[in-house]
């Protein structure tokens, strides 16, 4: 049994645009670096992998929007057994530049990566009438249509009254999904501050 040290993980699979990082018979490229970002400003995964490479070979799997598989294996923040984490990504743009000392041509790239609700926040708009729901129900609605890749929202505190009347609804008019979200939970009123 091998123990993972905090920060450090074991990396089961890494595609990129479907060419695995081992094919079994041969490295296709050699990961370097993992870097998974996630916090409470953005509703989204970002990451960084750097990867080395032959010059000429890596080429043809590396562009902006291939999709990326990362999954590894990590401690748990508890102490308890470590878990498998999988994240899918997009390249949204990646950087290039000659290993030092390196007579094989091999490269040194970090791509940057983002994650599907990304995509899905900018290529989509909302356009929805919500009646006689609370602000947090309505937001819920908007991610699980519009947003979810992992998962909806985990809504810990629901808002109080409702918005829109069967009259007149509440109206979401051309706006993306997170400024409707957003938008929805500043006219909420939360029985606590909301957090």
């Amino acid at each position: 049994m091998q123990v993972i040290q905090p920060g450090k993980v074991v990396l089961e699979t890494c595609t990129i645009g479907g060419v695995p990082w081992n094919d079994g018979v041969r490295n296709n490229f050699h990961v370097q670096e993992i870097r998974i970002f996630e916090d409470h400003c953005k509703p989204y995964f970002t990451g960084q992998l750097v990867i080395e490479a032959h010059q000429n070979v890596w080429e043809s799997f590396v562009n902006p929007g291939t999709p990326v598989t990362i999954s590894f294996e990590a401690p748990r923040s508890d102490g308890g057994q470590t878990k498998t984490y999988t994240e899918n990504f997009k390249i949204y743009s990646y950087e290039s530049k000659p290993r030092q000392n390196d007579i094989q041509n091999a490269m040194v790239i970090t791509l940057s990566l983002m994650g599907q609700e990304y995509y899905n926040d900018r290529l989509k708009t909302v356009m929805m009438p919500f009646s006689n729901i609370t602000g947090t129900a309505a937001a819920a609605i908007i991610h699980s249509m519009y947003m979810a890749e992992n998962g909806g929202l985990n809504i810990t505190s629901g808002s109080m009254g409702m918005i829109g009347t069967s009259q007149v609804p509440h109206q979401v008019r051309n706006q993306k999904p997170l400024k409707a979200i957003h938008e929805l939970l500043d006219k909420s009123v939360f029985p606590a501050y909301p957090s």
